[in-house]
């Protein structure tokens, strides 16, 4: 029986099953870790990916935004001012009111 060729080597199982074990080894031994924890990230790309979901979440958040009519945001706007007034009044009429003790405190020794 005659030598195989080339060819006819390459193009059994075997050989291609350990030719391909050995691709994926010399790939995965070459290839950069992408699953790195977060603590193993360096500083400036955990820094660059907390911003970048600060952005996305804020940009979220402005896209899925109800909206309201500006009439009825300035109404509600003048009610908050007004009930803010009140209360400024009120501590300061709160803060005014003289001692009922006559002289100031008096206290028991």
């Amino acid at each position: 029986m005659a030598a195989q060729s080339r060819k006819e080597t390459c193009a059994e199982d075997a050989f291609v099953a350990s030719n391909r074990q050995r691709a994926n080894g010399w790939i995965s031994e070459c290839k950069p870790r992408l699953c790195l924890l977060k603590h193993e990230r360096p500083y400036f790309v955990r820094i660059r990916q907390a911003e970048e979901r600060r952005r996305k979440r804020t940009m979220w958040m402005y896209h899925h935004m109800p909206t309201m009519p500006f009439a009825a945001w300035c109404e509600m706007r003048r009610q908050e001012e007004a009930e803010e007034a009140a209360q400024l009044q009120s501590a300061i009429a709160g803060a005014r009111v003289p001692n009922s003790s006559g002289k100031g405190s008096s206290s028991a020794r």
